[in-house]
Order: C-alpha cells, then structure tokens, then sequence
C-alpha cells in the first residue's frame, strides 16, 4: 500500500513539471508572436495604378521593393513621400518606358511615356484616325524599347457611273479597293484600271458600262471680228490693226455604242487651253473735203498738279475689296477687271456647279478643314490644291478658292465644281448654276 502511494506521488510530480515547462515555453512563443506583430508593417504599392499591399520587417524601400519583386528601370518615376519605415506607407511607382513612334513617311520620333500606347500618342501630339493601320492596339501596355508604326490612310475614288464614292485606304490593289468599297463587277461594266494595278493617294478608278466610252478631243474656237468705225481713214475704206487668231479647248465626250456605232455623243466637260484672238477691223468714216481743216493740239495737263501718280487702268479693281462667298483670304496681288473677271490667269472652264455641306471641323479629301472656298472638283481636270477664281454668269461672286475635295458628280454628268457652304439652306438657295472658273 506505501508503494503504490509512492508511486502516485511521484508521477504527480512528474506531471506538475512538464506543465510548468509547457507554460514557460508557451509564454515565451507568445511574448515572440507579440514582438514580431509589434515590429511588421503595411506597404501599399500603386504600381501604374494596380495596387499591391505587403507585409514587410524590411527597414528600407529598397528592401521593401526587392521583396515585392520590384524592378525599376531608368525611365521610371517613384513617388517615396508617404513612405516611411516601420510604419504602414504608401509608395506610388510609374512605369515610364522610351518608346519609338514612326509616323506613315514622317521621321521616327522618340518619348518616354506611362501607361498605354494611346498615352504615349498622345505625348507626341499624334493622331490616328479610323482607317489609319498601326502595329498595337492603342489600349497595350507600353514596353521599353517598343517601336510603334503607323501607315497613313488615303483617299482614293471610285466612279461608277454617275455615281462617287472616296474610301480611306492603306494601300494595296484597286481589288483590295473595290472590296472595301463593296463594288462588284459586273459583266455589263468595264474598267480602265486593271485589277492588280497599286493603289496611289487620291487615285481615281472608273468603271464604265461596256456600251459607252470616253473619248477627248481638241477643238478650235472661232475668233470674232469687231469693226470700229474711225475718222483717221478715208469713208469706205478699212484697216486690220490686230489679226484675228483661233483659240483651241478641250472637250470630253460620253459616247455611247449600239451595234458598234456611235448614237449618241454627249459633251461632259470643256476646258479652254488657248483663248481666241478677236480681230479688231477700222472702218472709215472719214468724208474728203476740198480744203483740209486746220486742228490745234491742246496740251493737257494733271489737273494742275505739278507730278503724275500712279493709277490702275480704268476699271481694275483688287479682289480682296470684292464681296465674295469665299472665306479664304484672297492674294493682295489678284486684280479684276469691271466684270470681275482676274486680269491674269492660266486658263478658265466654264460649266455648271452644285453645293454641299458638312459639319464644322470636317475634314476634305485633301486634308484640309470644310469652308467656303474648299471646293470639291474632278481632279483630272483640276488638279488638288489648284488656286481658282469663281464667279456666276449672273453675276454671282463665290470668289477665291481653292480645289480640296473630291467631287461627287465625275464624268457622267455635266456639273463642273461642287460649292461648298455652311447650311443645308444654302445649298438649296443655290441649286444649280452655270459658273466660269479661272484658274489662277
């Protein structure tokens, strides 16, 4: 009985040891525990706007981004001021990278940009428009190194018809144009283009019925003689002082075939290259008398005025001075006559001119912004960027202009130059009207 009293003893005490130990060694884990959490701390790392919280012990920001696995590179910009060791931070980083942008044949440029391509676009003034091709998309995420590469788009027309329709596109073939304009041959159409012929800025592509042809031709325009009657000659007599000399234009006829010949030849378009000389005929009036009367020469002189000065011929006026439809600012230089026709130009056309009109801060097939004064022609005829002058047979003066946009009337039929104006008002007041054009 004192043995097994001994031996329960014994144990007990064996037992109240090891929780007395077990208690040391749990207090010592939990004094531990406590010291660490007291010591650890919260960084929130923005990088590029996508957030990432860290628990650290590291006394550094260096240290704080090696463990975030944070690399910076040379472009980029970290922002330290709401970081401060041992206590929950802040740190905001911006991942800028050197990046190459080639703009269509403009000379590659290069920046140094955060975010996205279109950030980096933008940073470069550049803008790429709907139907322009570029290498990323403009919501990628900026590399270093990137090189971005953009191929302008251009404008290129199809006629069909007597219908037009300007694409924007990269380039490629007049297939790849017809495609994107939707156009299908018909086995009843013709084109002057072949297929596989590469696509140039502002290139036209016509496509004609079989049963019709263009033909253009050179024509002579007949001189007029005008007789003036003069006293300085004998009465029945008369005198060439200048000689009468052709004029020659231009003209484009529509033909269109039954059967092989030719049943009707419309004239769509005529362009004056040579003006005609009129030829100018004294006439006589001059009676012969017996006895020759005697004249006196009177001098005349400037109103009194002791020096001459300098005036324009009778008639000339400066077109700056003239009210005109136009907004463009005319050349100081470009004088009309009474008609308000320019003393000098290279040569005129004459025909009729629709209108139109479009939105504020559109831009024409040459690039330019609509205004009046950006007129839309057939630029076979008219070459883009031409410098015109335009004025109504009844008088009308739309004015100083100049060829910016494609023409939706080519060929089929008889209108010459579309008007541009700023309401759709406008363009019904002016409906269609017979206009000269100068070509300055």
């Amino acid at each position: 009985m004192f043995n097994k009293m001994k031996n329960f003893f014994g144990k007990t005490k064996k037992a109240r040891r090891n929780f007395i130990v077990g208690l040391i060694i749990a207090a010592v884990c939990i004094s531990s525990v406590a010291a660490t959490a007291s010591v650890a701390y919260n960084v929130n790392l923005v990088v590029d706007g996508e957030e990432k919280v860290i628990t650290t012990l590291r006394s550094t920001l260096e240290g704080v981004l090696e463990q975030a696995e944070i690399v910076l590179d040379d472009n980029d910009v970290i922002d330290a001021k709401g970081f401060t060791a041992w206590q929950d931070s802040k740190v905001v980083i911006t991942r800028n990278a050197a990046v190459t942008i080639k703009d269509g044949d403009k000379e590659a440029v290069t920046v140094v940009a955060s975010g996205k391509v279109a950030d980096a676009l933008k940073k470069a003034n550049i803008t790429v428009q709907e139907d322009d091709d570029i290498n990323f998309d403009e919501d990628d995420k900026l590399d270093e190194g990137m090189s971005i590469e953009i191929v302008r788009a251009f404008t290129v027309t199809l006629v069909v018809g007597d219908q037009v329709k300007a694409i924007k596109i990269t380039g490629g073939t007049v297939s790849d144009a017809l495609k994107k304009a939707g156009i299908e041959l018909t086995e009843d159409q013709k084109m002057l283009q072949k297929l596989t012929d590469e696509l140039k800025p502002y290139m036209i592509i016509e496509i004609l019925d079989r049963n019709t042809t263009q033909r253009v031709v050179n024509e002579k325009i007949a001189f007029k003689t005008i007789k003036k009657n003069t006293d300085t000659l004998e009465k029945g007599t008369t005198k060439v002082t200048q000689k009468g000399v052709e004029g020659e234009k231009k003209c484009r006829y529509l033909d269109t075939y039954e059967n092989g010949k030719v049943i009707k030849s419309e004239l769509i378009l005529e362009r004056v290259i040579k003006e005609p000389v009129d030829e100018i005929v004294l006439v006589g009036t001059k009676v012969v008398t017996t006895k020759k009367p005697t004249t006196t020469k009177k001098q005349t002189t400037n109103n009194g005025n002791s020096g001459d000065k300098v005036s324009a011929p009778a008639g000339t006026k400066f077109a700056k001075n003239v009210k005109a439809k136009s907004e463009l600012t005319v050349p100081s230089d470009l004088t009309l006559n009474s008609k308000n026709v320019p003393t000098s130009y290279k040569y005129k056309i004459t025909g009729k001119a629709t209108a139109y009109y479009a939105p504020r801060g559109a831009i024409t097939a040459t690039g330019r912004k609509v205004k009046p004064g950006h007129v839309a022609v057939d630029p076979r005829e008219i070459p883009y960027g031409s410098k015109l002058w335009i004025v109504g047979t009844s008088g009308y003066v739309y004015g100083y202009s100049v060829a910016a946009d494609t023409g939706g009337f080519i060929y089929s039929t008889n209108y010459l130059v579309d008007l541009f104006f700023w309401s759709y008002n406008e363009c019904i007041q002016w409906g269609l009207r017979d206009v000269t054009i100068y070509v300055l």
